[in-house]
């Protein structure tokens, strides 16, 4: 077996083998929009016979983690020919990813799995799904009736595909806010046309400034009821938000049903006022994270109280570059951490351990000083205070 970087000519045979796992079967010519998802994006590939049996791609994206914006490795696209499957191809590839991830400096990664104990083997650790919620339009008429919207917006409704610039600048302002999002800033005009076809783009402005934006898709429901799918929403701030929510209620009587991505841990059901009975909420997979590089993912990262320095042993089974001893010291609200020399630590982490402090997704574990010792309770402390638990969100799909 042979792993290498897929190229230009490797296209055909990378398009026919996702098409085989997850599309429909077709000896067609690539599409345009197949032809970008490989060439726009990082792609290994495992080979026998100089055949191309197995590949995944590595799509380069930034990601918000406690306010900070870190370069991200996103996994998809991973695929194996069933009659190659159980030779270890995509262990060997999952391993090559992670070098190809630390030489593109992308500090974190994140993937959509297809089953969590697969990935768990490679460090990943489970967030949340991204929730999808349904409810009649009615819910939101009461924002009408709060000078909310359109007084002081002003509203661009266009096909989005012609204001890829424009968006992707406004989210670039807000994506720090949103925990866990991820978002290409540097799109290509043929990855964005294939990702919002059919969509229109709303944006709202305040002061001559962009402060909120999402994506609407319609759909037909049942006689000449319409529903309408909300992605992507961001609002800079309440007061934008509450905008939003005063221009979708604009589409009463001509839609019947919206349907709106939302994080696992917003109270949605607040906006809407005597539709509590008819709202339905729907979670699909959820997320998994990694650290692929310590300092680089943790260095500078905007923490709780209170402060102090403890020294960490890191143990990562895939990036070995990971494994050794850190100083963690917390001064003015923000980690410092830099590789340590010397053996002695105060806590022994795994890397899903650290991987799970930095998201805030915790799973039940204890803290261990040594595989036999329970940390102190002044070390445990500072970890517990220093990572508060956070609710990752993302929808961007990749």
């Amino acid at each position: 077996m042979t792993i290498r970087e897929l190229k230009t000519g490797d296209t055909a045979d990378v398009v026919a083998l996702l098409r085989y796992a997850f599309g429909a079967i077709s000896d067609a010519e690539p599409t345009e929009s197949e032809r970008s998802t490989c060439l726009s994006n990082y792609s290994l590939g495992a080979f026998e016979d100089k055949t191309l049996v197995s590949a995944l791609l590595i799509h380069p994206l930034d990601q918000a983690v406690r306010g900070r914006i870190l370069p991200m490795g996103g996994i998809g696209g991973v695929a194996t020919f069933p009659e190659h499957r159980g030779r270890g191809h995509v262990r060997q590839l999952m391993l090559a990813a992670f070098e190809a991830m630390r030489e593109r400096g992308q500090v974190v990664s994140m993937l959509a799995p297809f089953k969590e104990s697969f990935y768990g083997r490679y460090g990943y650790v489970s967030a949340q799904p991204e929730v999808r919620l349904t409810t009649s339009l009615d819910g939101l008429v009461h924002w009408l009736g709060r000078d909310v919207y359109p007084s002081d917006y002003e509203t661009t409704r266009v096909p989005a595909i012609r204001v890829r610039e424009r968006y992707c600048r406004a989210v670039a302002k807000m994506l720090g806010q949103y925990h866990g999002r991820a978002f290409r800033s540097d799109i290509g005009e043929s990855d964005w046309k294939s990702r919002v076809n059919n969509r229109e783009a709303v944006i709202l402005s305040r002061d001559g400034e962009d402060v909120a934006l999402f994506q609407l898709e319609k759909k037909k429901h049942e006689g000449w009821h319409s529903r309408l799918a909300v992605t992507g929403l961001y609002s800079a701030d309440d007061r934008a938000h509450e905008a939003v929510l005063g221009f979708l209620a604009c589409h009463r009587d001509q839609i019947h049903l919206i349907d709106i991505d939302v994080g696992a841990d917003v109270p949605a059901w607040r906006w809407f006022a005597d539709a509590s009975e008819g709202i339905t909420l729907r979670g699909g997979k959820p997320w998994m994270v990694r650290i692929v590089d310590v300092v680089g993912a943790l260095d500078g990262t905007k923490i709780g109280r209170p402060e102090g320095r403890i020294r960490i042993r890191v143990d990562d089974a895939q990036c070995r570059w990971n494994n050794g001893v850190y100083s963690f010291e917390a001064s003015g609200g923000t980690l410092n951490v830099r590789a340590d020399e010397g053996e002695d630590a105060d806590a022994v982490l795994s890397i899903e351990q650290l991987s799970a402090l930095l998201y805030g997704v915790r799973p039940a574990f204890r803290f261990r000083r040594t595989p036999e010792e329970r940390v102190d309770a002044a070390t445990h402390s500072l970890l517990t205070g220093w990572f508060s638990s956070k609710v990752v969100r993302n929808d961007w799909f990749f």
